[in-house]
């Protein structure tokens, strides 16, 4: 017997109704993944079709959540070409505005059937970060440490981390989003043909939550 696929659907607004600049969406399911139990991604990362509407591929039966990432428009008044203005843009959130898949809301789905919903991208909230990191680096060149935030988002594998250079005094200041991550310090590469860098060698982290500005941080690595 041949079970119909189900489908999830809909299209993604800012709260003037417009569709965001860019963006792409996760489909999510709870099962094992390398000996985990968690929440893992069905076929990858999809894009946006330019007007904000999407369609998820193919689906069993089943329950179901969706993550949004991606950067609003922004208006002529916004400074569109500042790095800060455009970072204050970027979303990125699990339905309907959950940091984590457990306080998500699902989609129950049944064989053969489409959900199709017009979905609201809230305001994205950007923390100012500025802080210090308490520990003895046997590095000598200290210009190429860095702290990396990785987002817990009970996605597995892990989403991609934000990462600030790490001055020699220790201190180090960025931008990051509501929620919960792993700090952890790492010494870099030197940029690479493209303008990334890779981590050479970790020296410890730490668990933080960020839920306001937080302007005098601490963080001791283990």
């Amino acid at each position: 017997m041949t079970i119909p696929d189900a489908f999830l659907s809909g299209k993604l607004v800012d709260q003037n109704g417009l569709p965001p600049l860019t963006a792409i969406f996760t489909v999510l399911i709870e099962r094992d993944s390398q000996g985990q139990r968690g929440f893992v991604r069905v076929q990858g990362d999809h894009m946006f079709r330019p007007d904000g509407t999407f369609t998820s591929p193919p689906l069993l039966p089943g329950r179901y959540f969706l993550r949004f990432f991606g950067e609003l428009q922004g208006s002529p008044a916004s400074g569109q070409g500042k790095a800060a203005d455009r970072q204050r843009r970027v979303f990125d959130f699990i339905y309907p505005n959950a940091d984590t898949v457990s306080e998500a809301q699902p989609f129950d789905l049944r064989a053969g059937e489409t959900m199709s919903s017009v979905f609201d991208v809230p305001e994205p909230t950007w923390f100012n970060i500025v802080g210090r990191v308490k520990s003895n680096l046997p590095v000598e060149d200290r210009n190429r440490i860095s702290i990396l935030f990785q987002r817990n988002m009970e996605i597995l594998p892990d989403v991609g981390a934000s990462g600030f250079s790490v001055r020699i005094d220790g201190s180090f200041e960025g931008m990051l989003l509501r929620g919960s991550y792993v700090a952890s310090l790492h010494e870099m590469t030197d940029p690479e043909p493209n303008g990334y860098t890779r981590s050479l060698r970790q020296f410890g982290s730490t668990v933080v939550t960020i839920e306001q500005d937080t302007l005098n941080l601490e963080l001791s690595m283990q």
